[in-house]
Order: structure tokens, then C-alpha cells, then sequence
């Protein structure tokens, strides 16, 4: 068990898998780098088009040892010009201490970079209606 990866559109993505024992490191949890490092360099290939990402999350990076390989992600992800929106799914937040099952969307919402902005629901079922507030609010450039 442990860490693993899959193919994807995106290119290669880390996964994770449930720890089978109480010793076994990296296991489960939330691995949001690898995503925002495979959209960001997706958005390479785009020229000069608007880059938008929205991380939709239910959970937050654990092992604590991924919170700052996210937020180094959402920082080159910010230099190369990709806003992100972040919108946190709250219905497993259980309470107690870090690592305890439930969303960070106070961590999530750190990740948010350009004009994007943070949301965090309850109700899954609020996601596309989030999604059409995104849409909404992100600016409208005209080009020639």
C-alpha cells in the first residue's frame, strides 16, 4: 500500500492509498501537489489563454509533509499565470485535531492565487452553482 501513481490526461498523477498498518508513512490523505502541478504545466501548452484552475477538494494535505510541496505548487502555478479558484467540500469535517478525517478549507483557501477566490460548502449538491459563481466573477478581457 502507500503511494502509487496512475496515467491520466493530465500526465502522471500521485495517488494514495489507506495505510494497511498504523506504522505505514504517506499514506491516504490528500495529495493535492501532483494536480496543480499537471494542470500548470497542461496550461504551458496554451499559449496565451486564460489559465483558470478550480481545486475541488474534500480533504487536505496529510501527511503534513504535503502542505508545503501544495502551497510551492499553487506559487509556481501563480507564476506561470494560473489563478486559482478553491472550493472546499466541508461535509466530512469531523472536528478535533489535524488529521482527523475532515476538509482544511482554512489551508485550501491559502492555496487560492491570481483573482481566484475561496468557497467551502457543506452540500455537495451546491458545487455547480459554485462553479457558475466562478464563472461569473472572473473577469472578462477583450482582445483584439
Amino acid at each position: 500500500m502507500g503511494e502509487g501513481a496512475r496515467n491520466t490526461s493530465l500526465g502522471r498523477i500521485a495517488t494514495s492509498r489507506p495505510c494497511a498498518t498504523a506504522s505505514q508513512k504517506n499514506c491516504g490523505g490528500t495529495h493535492i501537489a501532483p494536480g496543480l502541478e499537471s494542470a500548470t504545466q497542461l496550461f504551458a501548452s496554451f499559449g496565451n489563454a486564460e489559465r483558470v484552475l478550480v481545486l475541488v477538494s474534500d480533504g487536505m494535505p496529510y501527511p503534513s509533509n504535503r502542505r508545503q510541496p501544495a502551497i510551492n505548487a499553487a506559487t509556481a502555478a501563480d507564476d506561470a499565470g494560473v489563478n486559482i479558484f478553491v472550493v472546499t467540500l466541508t461535509q466530512e469535517k469531523k472536528g478535533g485535531s489535524y488529521g482527523s478525517g475532515g476538509a482544511d478549507a482554512e489551508f485550501n483557501a491559502g492555496l487560492v492565487r491570481g483573482y481566484g477566490k475561496a468557497y467551502e460548502t457543506a452540500d455537495a449538491k451546491q458545487l455547480d452553482e459554485l462553479l457558475l459563481k466562478i464563472l461569473r466573477e472572473m473577469p472578462i478581457r477583450l482582445v483584439e
